[in-house]
């Protein structure tokens, strides 16, 4: 069994690319489960809760925010000889949070197929975190991605997400020319630059999809309180204090939308202003949908993204997934 075990369950790209490939491998005769702490992903493919936390705690050092299971013997149990460990923010490090809680000496891994971890983001999560004992492949799903970490301690392997499948729908509103940003509202996707490159073209409605990066839980932490001065000193213009009341008349925060035909429906045209992508989601979504893609730092020099189908892709991961 093909299993794939992430601290990042909630919605976004890597878990929409881990969904994708569990319903891809389930549908060619290959068994796959996704394992996460978190409920988004519940019936969107053969899934199961486990038991873990997404450590902020790590915020804005070389370690970022992590997986940490409440139970590493979860690994020692659920794992079979001949499996396939798939581990996404997850790097084999074991630490405690439970005091009381005896610590497995080690996971064996000697009786599995393959250990894979799977990169997707840059310096969200480097993979100089993980231990490299423990893995026998990184798979990367980019180019640029892997020569942006340019490591060398464990081989690895390009293959490109699954697309979700999406379809062409009527325009619903009456505005002549619509922009849209789509992503996690925040510094990290540089929410405020991509509006304003939305408002000096012309748009005369700003769509923007995404829910605000509150950075943690808890108000005290770095990472809270570097997000609430991203929004006070960036997204204030535009928007209300409180983080959900827009105070320019043009521009509407729509949240999170699990339609993604829907989401489109609407746009004319979408501008992207982060600085680096792992594997951009929305420009390959832009080009299967005919509509007008602008990243606000590069556009003059824009290449429309080569797509992989679903049979070459699944094609990549058996080529890795054969046994040893």
């Amino acid at each position: 069994m093909i299993r794939i075990i992430s601290g990042a369950g909630f919605m976004g790209g890597s878990t929409v690319a881990f969904i994708n490939l569990v319903n891809l491998l389930n549908k060619n005769g290959h068994d796959a489960i996704f394992y996460t702490p978190h409920d988004w992903v519940k019936g969107q493919c053969r899934s199961e809760k486990i038991e873990g936390t997404f450590v902020d705690d790590y915020f804005d050092t070389p370690r970022q925010a992590q997986l940490v299971l409440k139970d590493y013997n979860f690994l020692n149990d659920v794992m079979e000889d001949g499996d396939t460990l798939i581990c996404h923010l997850l790097p084999l490090i074991p630490e405690d949070l439970d005091v009381d809680r005896e610590l497995p000496k080690f996971f064996d891994t000697s009786k599995l197929n393959k250990v894979i971890y799977a990169c997707h983001e840059t310096d969200i999560y480097p993979v100089t975190n993980i231990n490299p004992e423990k893995f026998d492949l990184i798979h990367y799903v980019s180019e640029f991605q892997r020569d942006w970490h340019d490591y060398k301690e464990v081989p690895s392997v390009v293959i490109p997400n699954v697309m979700s499948p999406l379809e062409k729908r009527k325009k619903t509103i009456p505005y002549e020319k619509v922009g849209g940003i789509i992503g996690t509202i925040g510094r990290g996707k540089q929410t405020h630059v991509a509006i304003q490159a939305a408002l000096d073209d012309g748009c005369d409605k700003v769509l923007v999809f995404g829910n605000v990066d509150v950075g943690s839980s808890n108000e005290k932490s770095n990472a809270y309180l570097k997000a609430q001065e991203y929004w006070d000193t960036h997204m204030a213009p535009l928007c209300g204090k409180s983080m959900k009341f827009i105070t320019n008349s043009h521009v509407e925060l729509l949240g999170s939308c699990d339609d993604k035909s829907l989401m489109y429906s609407d746009l004319d045209v979408v501008y992207h202003a982060s600085p680096r992508e792992s594997f951009n989601y929305i420009e390959k979504e832009c080009a299967l949908l005919g509509i007008k893609y602008v990243h606000v730092d590069n556009n003059d020099d824009y290449t429309p993204p080569t797509l992989a189908s679903d049979k070459e892709i699944l094609a990549m991961w058996e080529k890795i997934l054969v046994k040893k």
